[in-house]
Parts: structure tokens; C-alpha cells; sequence
């Protein structure tokens, strides 16, 4: 942007070239996207994210009794293989899979096992790995060539406090890997669980986040522990899509009940004067553009699809 003008990032570094020794740059000779945007950037310009909607399917999931790690890359296999080709993200809940030893022991063989199902196909898989009994919570995202993002919980719950290890701060990454990954010039970032909750409650700054990927673990029946899935819904989901005013794209299991089709796992909390308290499922302003369900052999998934 300049003086209140648009424009393209490669149409004004093409066009300034002129300036320096008479000729226009041809924008065959450099990149564009982030490249682009940061040499701007680092001359005093402001550039804004603006391109063509990304689609992300996100996995509700209706489970009956624990997983173990095979059935849920058998499952895995099974949701990418009968996903529309016009995904390009898919989002699945926190600890998709689980080690009772630290997390970074399942770190390279989800690498090795989700890039070959990719291999052939151009999705960003974002999913969470559980380590020590939850003590380690870890998002990570993985395209064909590998990983690409990881982040680990940086908030959670008080009576949790002293169990979990967590983020030092809410935009370290893990593992010498980023926590934001940029995909067609938007950014997302790696929330696990309450991480949601702990953007709102902290009232943090939005580091130029265009996509909340909410990596959550799961509800069980009503009445039980861990089955609030409405609070999460308008103060964890809800309450981060208010306070970095951008859209919060969450995943799921629920425990031995069934789905309910209305949970708002993908919201837009567009500016207005209510407070979350007074906010309902018919305020979210953001609405799927595709569902459907996948019947695995242990477990039933309802992919939502979203466009960003």
C-alpha cells in the first residue's frame, strides 16, 4: 500500500526499477509472495495478504474407545484418499496420535508416514502428537517434502498448570521449526487446545495472523469431565476469532456421543458491540461451503470444509 493506494507487490518493484536505472524490471526476474512482500516491508510499506480463498477441510471425529496409532494412519490414509482435490489444508484434532514416551519420539515417523500418503498430492496436513501422557501437546504440519510448522502449548487450564510443559512464549516453535507457515500468501498459526483460550484471555497482539488452526482434543457426554463443548465453542473458538479478528478453524473428537452437526468448529467473530457472553452459534459469520462424512473402520469423521 501506498498513499491509501493497492498494489500488486511485483507491479510496484517492476515499475520503481524505472527510477533507478530507467528500465522496468521484468517480473519474470524475481519472485513474488513473501519475498516480495518482505522486501517492501523492510522499505517502510505496509502489504496486505489478498488472494484467492484457501479451502480447509477441518475432521470432526465420533469415537467409541481409544485409538491406536496404526488404526489412526489407516484412518488417515482412508480421509485423505476420499477428500475432493480442491482441499488444500486439512486440520485434525489434537494427540491424532499419542506416545507415552516424549513426543519427539513419533516426530520423524509422522514425517515419514503422512509425506509418503502426500507424496503425489499437493494438502498441508495439520495434526497433533500427545507425548508423556499429555505432558508434551504438539501441533505440527506436514506437506510431501515434510514438516513445515511445529508449535507446542503455550496455555493451559489451572489445574493442569504444573503438569504440562509448555511454549515459553505464544509464537515458539518446536523442534528448530517455526510455529506460523505461510501457504499463497496468507499465514496460519498453531494453536493446541486452550491455546485458543490463552489469545483472548492474554489479550495478545495478532503477529500478522490471517488463520487460527485450532488443533482441539476432545468432548465427552454431557455431564461428564471435558464435555463443555459450547463454552469452548463461544470462549476458546469464538474468543481468539474476536481478539486477532481473523477466522479460527477448529478440530475434534467427541467421545462416545455423536456429532452435533451445529458445533461452530470454523468462526468469524465479525466487530460488533457483543461480548462473548452474549454470543450464539447463529452469530458466526463464517459457514461451511461443503460437509460430508467418512465412515472409518473403527471411527466415523464429518469433514467440514471452509474457505479462507
Amino acid at each position: 500500500m501506498f498513499n491509501g493506494e493497492r498494489y500488486s507487490p511485483k507491479q510496484l518493484i517492476s515499475q520503481a526499477h524505472k527510477y533507478i536505472d530507467g528500465q522496468i524490471l521484468s517480473p519474470k526476474l524475481f519472485n513474488g509472495g513473501q519475498e516480495a512482500n518482505q522486501f517492501l516491508q523492510k522499505l517502510g510499506f505496509n502489504t496486505l495478504s489478498i488472494g484467492l480463498p484457501i479451502r480447509i477441510g477441518t475432521i470432526l471425529i465420533q469415537q467409541n474407545h481409544k485409538q491406536t496409532n496404526k488404526q489412526r494412519l489407516v484412518f488417515l490414509k482412508q480421509i485423505i484418499n476420499e477428500l475432493p482435490s480442491n482441499i488444500e489444508i486439512l486440520l485434525l484434532p489434537g494427540g491424532f496420535f499419542s506416545t507415552n514416551k516424549k513426543s519427539n519420539k513419533l516426530y520423524s515417523w509422522v514425517e515419514r508416514e503422512v509425506s509418503e500418503i502426500l507424496i503425489k498430492i499437493d494438502l498441508i496436513v495439520v495434526l497433533g502428537i500427545d507425548g508423556r501422557y499429555q505432558k508434551d501437546q504438539i501441533a505440527i504440519s506436514i506437506n510431501k517434502n515434510g514438516i513445515i510448522a511445529m508449535g507446542r502449548k503455550f496455555y493451559g487450564v489451572k489445574f493442569l498448570e504444573d503438569y504440562i510443559e509448555k511454549a515459553n512464549h505464544y509464537l515458539e516453535g518446536e523442534n528448530n521449526y517455526p510455529r506460523i507457515f505461510e501457504y499463497k500468501g496468507k499465514r496460519f498459526y498453531l494453536a493446541i487446545c486452550f491455546d485458543s483460550y490463552g489469545v483472548r484471555h492474554l489479550e495478545l497482539d495478532n503477529p500478522n495472523i490471517d488463520c487460527i488452526l485450532n488443533l482441539i482434543h476432545e468432548f465427552h457426554p454431557k455431564g461428564e469431565k471435558r464435555s463443555g463443548d459450547s463454552y469452548f465453542a463461544k470462549y476458546g473458538v469464538a474468543g481468539s476469532s474476536r481478539q486477532w479478528e481473523c477466522p479460527t478453524i477448529g478440530s475434534t473428537v467427541f467421545c462416545n456421543r455423536q456429532i452435533p452437526e451445529n458445533w461452530p468448529c470454523g468462526v468469524v467473530y465479525k466487530k460488533t458491540t457483543r461480548t462473548l457472553q452474549r454470543w450464539q452459534y447463529k452469530h458466526n459469520k463464517l459457514n461451511s461451503v461443503n460437509q460430508f462424512y467418512i465412515n472409518g473402520q473403527t471411527e466415523l469423521a464429518l469433514i467440514k470444509v471452509f474457505l479462507v
